[in-house]
């Protein structure tokens, strides 16, 4: 594992995933993202941070981000450093949580990560006094080296995925290297790492369960995923071993359940066995769940998943149309899907897909032929239906700008969380065509 052979830095870090709008506007419950119980990448920072240069840091778990409960913690802990996740959809709470430990102590020290502060750096630099620094990518080993830097051990200009200002200009140093294993990343050390309370709730929440990485990235290149820009091409795992010794650690604390963080589950088939055989044969009896792709399952293994304490698959499926599914890269037929989806339900595991409408290419026919696929399957199965959006770092981004996109969207706060991609259905047409699907679904679910 890289580290440094000393780290003058003395301060304290405090580390934010604050929820959607929480510390912005009032919206109704519903139109609300809460952020997870414990966000995995900053509770990886924060671990590399420890392990690396025996540096104080911390991250805020409590599920209450109000502005009182924020001010107060940062008036308690003092910290030096601040970092925060910033995705799209929690944007404005993000400037707001700066503009707060900013007002506190304007020495404290800002950084911004996540996904929409990689892709919209130099807009957030731009227009955000509040935002020292950016933190581009996978944030352990460009976080701690900016915090070493910081302390005065090393130049912040030779800090790899880093964003800053100086002399009126932006700097932008080269993208870290991506990680090849996981292994050569830390143990999450939850008791150690995590400030505040989270009220427990529904184990099939994932935002309730504690999560666990067995891998990070994706092979797959979906034009309206970002994952590939931020992760690195390819995949990096974690041995089998250190993913038990992790599940060791979650059984120490007071939690329902493990939310494996990977963005595909069973994408090495092998591995999957490997693991939930390990987990049956440590008889690891706390329940999870995961997230994979409908076409990486197969019946052997679902029911290996479901031995091995699976309560609940997030699918993605997209679309139950032949014709979208290998246009966006999903060489499969929907009876593939609906089969497995079924299966998934029969086997007991609780299951939640997500259906988009509004690709490019797209017609009113198959809209309609993956509504008809949704009376196949199980009644039980929970389908959401979402309009095409537009990620930052996403092939459909760069497609949306190209035809007239406008990037100060972001500096305004909308109701919908992402803007729509309106090149195949307008926003209207998108919004008339989900009550269209709810209200089948609600059909079929009384049928």
């Amino acid at each position: 594992m890289e580290s440094l052979s000393k780290n003058p830095f003395r301060g304290k870090v405090l580390l934010f995933f604050p929820p959607d709008r929480q510390l912005t506007k009032e919206f109704e419950a519903s139109a609300l993202m809460s952020g997870p119980r414990l966000s995995f990448g900053l509770a990886s920072m924060a671990m590399y941070a420890r392990h690396q240069g025996g540096i104080e840091a911390y991250v805020y778990s409590s599920a209450d981000h109000s502005p009182e409960a924020v001010a107060k913690i940062i008036r308690a802990q003092k910290p030096t450093v601040i970092g925060v996740s910033c995705s799209s959809y929690n944007r404005f709470s993000c400037l707001t949580l700066a503009r707060i430990a900013k007002k506190i102590d304007p020495d404290i020290i800002v950084v911004f990560g996540g996904v929409h502060a990689t892709f919209l750096d130099e807009q957030i630099l731009a227009h955000y006094p509040e935002v020292d620094y950016i933190v581009r990518g996978q944030g352990e080993v460009t976080f701690f080296k900016l915090l070493a830097a910081l302390g005065g051990d090393g130049d912040i200009n030779s800090v790899d995925g880093l964003t800053f200002r100086k002399d009126g200009a932006f700097v932008r140093t080269p993208h870290h290297k991506w990680f090849k294993t996981l292994d050569d990343l830390p143990l999450i050390d939850y008791k150690a790492i995590s400030i505040g309370t989270f009220e427990s709730g529904d184990i099939f929440d994932a935002a309730n369960a504690l999560p666990v990485e067995t891998s990070r990235g994706c092979p797959f290149s979906c034009m309206f995923c970002s994952s590939v820009g931020f992760m690195g091409p390819g995949v990096a795992r974690r041995s089998v071993c250190k993913v038990m010794e992790q599940i060791d650690l979650i059984l120490e604390m007071d939690s329902e359940g493990i939310f494996f963080h990977d963005m595909n589950f069973t994408l090495d088939r092998r591995y999957t066995i490997e693991l939930c055989t390990e987990m049956l044969r440590h008889k690891i009896k706390i329940p999870w769940v995961c997230m994979t792709r409908i076409d990486l399952v197969d019946e052997e293994l679902l029911v290996l998943l479901r031995q091995a304490g699976c309560r609940r698959i997030f699918y993605g499926v997209d679309s139950l149309c032949k014709k979208v599914l290998y246009s966006v890269g999903r060489k499969y037929e929907p009876s593939l899907a609906i089969k497995n989806l079924n299966l998934t339900a029969s086997l007991g595991i609780n299951t939640n897909i997500n259906l988009i409408i509004g690709f490019p290419g797209e017609t009113d026919k198959d809209r309609l032929e993956t509504l008809r696929n949704t009376s196949k399957i199980h009644k039980d199965i929970h389908v959401g239906v979402n309009g095409l959006m537009i990620f930052p770092g996403a092939e459909l981004y760069a497609i949306a700008l190209r035809n007239g996109f406008d990037e100060s969207y972001w500096l305004d706060e909308h109701e919908e969380v992402f803007p729509y991609y309106t090149g195949a259905l307008s926003k209207d047409e998108m919004h008339s065509w989900m009550r269209h699907f709810e209200t089948h679904q609600q059909r079929a679910t009384i049928c």
